[in-house]
This record gives structure tokens, sequence and C-alpha cells, in this order.
């Protein structure tokens, strides 16, 4: 719970992903929920409208990368996480 709102979490957004080798490279966004809202951060609280959030989610300079590697038994495990640069 965050202050008085509802519910939040951050959600993340795939915006792409790659194989490479032996795993995948994904490029992700995380966006703050609360209440039904998305924000762009949650200590600014900017919410980004609905018609907004595709333009948000491609533009914004605040991507992670994060590396999964295969694991030799099944599924995969993570094996690196690249944070935005500040």
């Amino acid at each position: 719970m965050v202050f008085g709102l509802g519910p939040a979490s951050y959600v993340r957004a795939v915006l792409s992903y790659e194989y490479i080798g032996d795993g995948y490279e994904v490029v992700c966004v995380w966006v703050f929920w609360a209440d039904g809202t998305l924000y762009s951060d949650h200590r600014q609280m900017e919410e980004i409208p609905e018609d907004e959030l595709i333009d948000f989610l491609l533009t914004t300079p605040d991507r992670h990368t994060i590396t999964l590697k295969r694991n030799p038994n099944g599924g995969f495990y993570y094996w690196a996480h690249i944070l935005p640069e500040q």
C-alpha cells in the first residue's frame, strides 16, 4: 500500500525479446499501477492517460534489459538486469 492509495505495484510491459543462443534478451518498461491508474513513476505520480500509454512505452528512455539463460533442466533463469541510464 502506498500512502492512501489502494493496492499498488509495478507492472512490466515487454517491448521486445530476442533469442541469443542459450537464452533471451528481454527489453521492458516498468510502470507503477495504483487504484486502476498507471503512473510513469511512484515518486512523481505523473499519470499516464490511457490514450498515451503506447506512446509512453515506446518512447520512454527508462528501459530495462534483462537476460534470461536456458536452464539445462528446463525453463530459464535470471542471468542479468541492466537498469536504465539515469
